[in-house]
């Protein structure tokens, strides 16, 4: 059987037309685009194109098509891309109707197509089609955690809205920590109300309600400020629905795309080593068809994540790996992804655009970037405890270096170590809400010289106490995150969400 996998797409934004198409042509509205006669458009572009490498890894594709459907007269090429060679795999003259192209056997990474009208031509519909060995519609659950953004978030739940006419195997559910949204209770649109416990209450609520009511076979996490191309939920569920036995416990990740500059790419896939962050394919000019082939030769690293701006995983996933780490924001998803232990899938067009996060930079949230790090570290492979005394003194040094108007930074840090140390009994003794006041509160005040002697203090315990550390956090996670007991009364449900969890 024939399964259209997703359509192309385009768009009105001059700043983002290169991820869609290139050359000639306009949108005319209601999903058509226009070609006067002789003029050619490139669709090899990041939202368009097809990554067949990555379609025959991840799922049981055994052959792949391009539906067209036109009025007018065009010459339609397909186009393979392999790391060293470029080639024509099929050329059509469509007139006037639907044509399917069936795509040859090739050992291409990437496919695009290009189309020069011979006449002027009216171009209704393209799409990508498939066959599989296995195919099964998937349904999916979104949840967009959200904290008093209503004008990003807003904008995404007309979005979605919108998909949801024309795609039924969507639900989305947006979990509202700030509380300022109208609660919504509809078949498959929900907004509820969630104490603000960060990005890691938000997210879990999301995945609980989820694991609870069923109805879904994947879910799908979403900051709340992000723009979101429609497209992406076409692939994404053509994906899941063709995955291969090889992945079906894997998440899948979607690239983060700076807001101020469309094209560019902040991260396709991150992993940690221990001391700082790397993000894979940062900086690359996502306009290129050069970038793209690289976006899709990437290596698989260990302790690698996919952030939750954009991030898929099973049902099933959640209900055998438990629940997030209560540490309010920064790290979850890290942690989270690594817990998984599979391989992840990642590929050109999925992705999202989001907000730099040097808006966001605060001691507040180095605070947390500190502290969970310093928990991270206690899981994820080839961290132990050498190369942890080298991520705290250069995390210090970091810290001073970039102290900006004041020492505040230099108590936070104090505060991370000793929260680190005090253990995750301690850190979830007190309300997620209650501890963030305390924290901002934490870094007003002098006597910044103290803190220094404290700090050293702390890192020669934590140095001295690793191995306990390291068996205390990882108790708590096996005892504590496996259901959702723990995380219900963390959260309070039972006493202000009656019958919800």
């Amino acid at each position: 059987m024939m399964e259209e996998l997703y359509s192309f797409v385009d768009t009105e934004d001059a700043e983002r037309r290169a991820l869609y198409v290139r050359g000639d042509g306009r949108n005319a509205g209601d999903g058509c685009f226009g070609l006067r006669a002789g003029e050619v458009a490139d669709f090899f572009t990041y939202f368009n194109s097809f990554s067949l490498m990555k379609w025959r890894r991840y799922t049981s594709l055994r052959a792949l098509f391009l539906r067209v459907c036109l009025e007018g007269e065009a010459v339609v090429e397909v186009v393979g891309r392999t790391a060293s060679s470029e080639a024509v795999l099929a050329r059509e003259v469509v007139t006037d109707g639907v044509q399917q192209i069936a795509i040859p056997e090739n050992e291409a990474v990437l496919v695009g197509v290009r189309i020069e009208a011979r006449r002027d031509c009216l171009l209704r519909r393209l799409a990508w089609c498939g066959r599989f060995d296995a195919y099964r519609q998937k349904r999916i659950g979104a949840v967009i955690c959200t904290f008093r953004r209503e004008a990003y978030v807003k904008r995404t739940m007309e979005v979605l809205r919108a998909f949801q006419e024309t795609h039924d195997w969507l639900d989305v559910l947006v979990v509202d920590n700030g509380r300022t949204l109208p609660l919504v209770e509809s078949r498959r649109f929900r907004v509820i109300g969630n104490p603000n416990y960060g990005g890691s209450g938000g997210f879990t609520r999301g995945m609980m309600e989820y694991v609870q009511r069923g109805g879904v076979d994947a879910v799908l996490l979403m900051d709340d400020d992000i723009s979101l191309e429609t497209g992406v939920l076409e692939r994404m569920q053509s994906l899941l629905s063709g995955v291969c036995p090889e992945y079906a416990e894997s998440f899948l990740g979607g690239a983060m795309l700076d807001m101020q500059h469309p094209a560019v790419q902040v991260e396709n896939t991150g992993f940690w080593n221990g001391i700082r962050f790397h993000s894979l394919g940062r900086g690359r000019n996502l306009s290129l068809k050069e970038e793209l082939l690289r976006n899709e030769l990437e290596d698989q690293r260990e302790n690698q994540y996919a952030a939750w701006w954009f991030c898929v995983m099973p049902l099933s996933r959640i209900e055998t790996l438990g629940y997030p780490l209560p540490v309010f924001l920064k790290g979850d998803d890290m942690e989270y992804g690594m817990r998984n232990q599979r391989p992840l899938m990642c590929m050109n067009g999925i992705g999202v655009w989001h907000e730099a996060f040097e808006k966001k930079v605060s001691d507040v949230v180095n605070y947390f970037s500190d502290r969970n790090m310093l928990i991270l570290n206690l899981f994820a492979g080839g961290c132990a405890r050498w190369k942890t005394m080298v991520m705290i003194f250069g995390r210090l040094t970091k810290r001073l270096i970039r102290r900006g108007a004041g020492w505040g930074v230099v108590r936070m840090f104090s505060l991370a170590l000793q929260d680190f140390r005090r253990g995750p009994e301690a850190l979830t003794r007190l309300p997620a809400d209650e501890k963030f006041a305390l924290v901002k509160s934490y870094g007003e005040g002098s006597g910044t010289w103290r803190f220094f002697g404290r700090i050293f203090c702390d890192i020669w315990h934590i140095f001295r106490e690793y191995a306990q550390l390291t068996r205390t956090y990882r108790a708590f996670r096996q005892a504590r995150l496996g259901d959702g007991r723990f995380w219900t009364a963390y959260l309070r449900l039972r006493m202000e969400e009656k019958g919800s969890v």
